[in-house]
């Protein structure tokens, strides 16, 4: 007994020091891209309809996601006494993106007070998921590879690129993987505290996100699943494998019933709305549903190649275990293999899941697939057998995937949203790679209106991706036709033409997606921009005649007639113009 509690105790001990370590350097990460990363897409819209749920208890606002997450994002900006805009025409319309836009964009500088606010909680549940997946790879592979999981997610791209953001996907990654490892809990000793804790974490996962019913089949199989070819048990268990089934669904319908105040109809309505897949861009070509090889090959992409490189010795390690077991504790070693093998496996079945739904928008949408080769990655420190060379070859691929992850997440700093792996030619091959939240979000005109106070001093024209106001940014400029801002009209006010004409243009509209496949900004693909900024924007210098004219064409295809014109005019006034009011115009919704 004494013999194996001590290395229970050393791996309790290093797991705790690890997760903390890791805590504190994630959590200086993650506040650092919040400060840099202006609204993007989903934020403005999650937040507004969580304030509204708090302020009014009404869930009709985003209901194709469940609230818990959004409400507790929310509830600092509600408690700090900002109110939602009910008495716009949005709230009556039940129109999330126009609300969100009344709420968040129309404070102006006041909304980054407000963002900045509501983006602690997300933040705070990712140094949690950072601690989990710490302390869960320590028991599975000891100190060594908790070390080397610890550097693996402290300096992942997609973590620190979705973990400030007011959206759900870090928050239902942690709850995913609590269910796993209350389930895993429940079966080791099947126990009605036990079950709870279960069906409270199934709970919250439901309550975040409609995706967790995907964990409602996992729970016999989990508790009660003895290995390949032991189905009879499962079987002639039947009284046992449904009381236990029912008693922590029965919990985790409570807590859905409470996140919606009583009224859990309203969660079977948001998963009736729920839709699937959506236009892709993939490789260079836009497809208008989705892929299911998508994930395949973006995964690769935004996961950095010494991540992929440890994932392979842990491969190698694992297999070798399974060849030359601990004869020194024979029954904890088949616990962790077992519990190793239940994690692996969960991760691969939701990856295969979200493939075939063919929501192919960012891989943020396979983050607990994601977070799950985070602790598999442990089991590379376990990698050299031999009892002198393990720790110096162990050091050595600790030292060699932290120095290279860094070296590669430094080539998109700070702005993650827009990493590449070197092997595909890091950010800057990016947007003939990908799209959407992988690339470009709409977070980078804090860097835009640096670039511009250096670099423009007559101002830019800009096509914007996003729902924020660049002008409460700090960015000077006059549209261009774009898509993704709440408004898409053309301003009222004719647009005055500076001598160098800038245009900064978004990934997303320099890849043609959206604005009913008029794609008008073709002409500039194959040109090298002046400048990349903020990992979103890029810069052209469309001063000559010839270019002005392309920029023309764009524009009245795109019937801006008025900024069309005055293209084509030989005006050179070098004031520009205050952005023009806010219009009324709003896009199809994309989420």
């Amino acid at each position: 007994m004494t013999t194996r509690l001590l290395p229970a105790m050393t791996r309790s001990m290093a797991g705790s020091l690890l997760a903390g370590a890791t805590v504190l350097v994630v959590a200086h990460l993650l506040f650092a891209v919040a400060l840099e990363t202006s609204p993007t897409s989903d934020e403005a819209p999650h937040l507004a309809a969580g304030v509204s749920y708090l302020a009014t208890g009404d869930y009709r606002m985003n209901p194709e996601h469940p609230p818990l997450v959004k409400q507790l994002a929310a509830w600092p900006v509600w408690a700090g006494g900002q109110d939602p805009p009910l008495d716009s025409r949005a709230w009556d319309r039940a129109d999330i993106w126009r609300f969100g836009d009344a709420f968040l964009t129309a404070q102006n500088e006041h909304g980054r007070t407000t963002l900045a606010l509501a983006r602690v909680v997300p933040i705070l549940l990712s140094l949690v998921l950072a601690a989990l997946v710490v302390v869960w790879s320590t028991r599975l592979h000891g100190a060594t590879g908790g070390l080397l999981t610890a550097v693996i997610v402290a300096l992942d791209p997609t973590l620190l690129a979705h973990g400030a953001l007011v959206t759900t996907d870090v928050g239902f990654t942690l709850t995913w993987l609590l269910t796993l490892a209350a389930l895993i809990a429940v079966r080791r000793h099947n126990t009605l505290w036990r079950r709870l804790l279960a069906g409270l974490a199934l709970g919250c996962a439901l309550s975040t996100k409609f995706s967790a019913l995907l964990l409602l089949p996992l729970i016999p199989l989990i508790v009660f699943w003895r290995g390949w070819g032991q189905l009879r048990p499962l079987f002639s268990a039947w009284k046992d494998v449904l009381g236990t089934t029912l008693s922590i669904v029965a919990v985790a319908t409570c807590v859905v019933t409470l996140a919606y105040e009583g009224d859990t109809g309203l969660w079977f309505q948001g998963l009736h709305v729920m839709r699937g897949g959506a236009e892709t861009f993939l490789l260079g070509e836009r497809h208008d549903a989705g892929l299911l090889h998508y994930f395949l090959v973006a995964l690769p992409i935004k996961v950095p190649p010494a991540t992929w490189l440890v994932l392979v010795l842990a491969a190698v390690a694992g297999w070798r275990r399974t060849r030359e077991p601990d004869i020194t504790d024979v029954e904890a070693d088949g616990d962790r293999r077992l519990e190793f093998t239940v994690l692996a496996l969960a991760g691969l079945y939701f990856f295969v899941m979200a493939s075939l739904s063919k929501l192919n928008i960012g891989v943020r949408h396979v983050l607990p697939a994601h977070a799950t080769l985070w602790i598999v990655a442990g089991g590379a420190a376990r990698w050299p057998m031999h009892p002198v060379l393990s720790r110096a070859v162990a050091a050595a691929i600790i030292a060699l995937a932290g120095v290279w992850n860094a070296w590669e997440l430094r080539q998109a700093w700070p702005h993650p949203i827009a990493y590449a792996s070197s092997l595909v030619g890091g950010p800057a091959a990016l947007p003939r790679l990908l799209a959407d939240s992988n690339v470009d979000w709409g977070q980078g005109l804090p860097a835009l209106a640096r670039w511009q106070k250096a670099n423009a001093s007559d101002g830019l024209f800009l096509a914007y991706f996003g729902n924020a106001d660049p002008a409460a940014w700090g960015v000077r400029s006059q549209r261009l036709p774009a898509y993704g801002p709440v408004d898409e009209s053309e301003p009222a006010t004719v647009p005055t033409i500076p001598a160098r004409l800038l245009v900064a243009i978004s990934t997303t509209n320099l890849q043609g997606l959206g604005l009913g496949g008029l794609a008008p900004y073709t002409f500039l693909r194959d040109r090298e921009p002046l400048v990349t900024v903020g990992g979103s924007f890029h810069v052209y210098d469309l001063s000559a005649p010839e270019d002005r004219l392309q920029l023309a064409e764009s524009c009245a295809r795109a019937r801006w007639r008025r900024t069309a014109r005055a293209l084509r005019s030989l005006g050179t006034s070098r004031n520009l113009e205050s952005p023009a009011p806010r219009g009324q115009h709003a896009p199809e919704a994309r989420r």
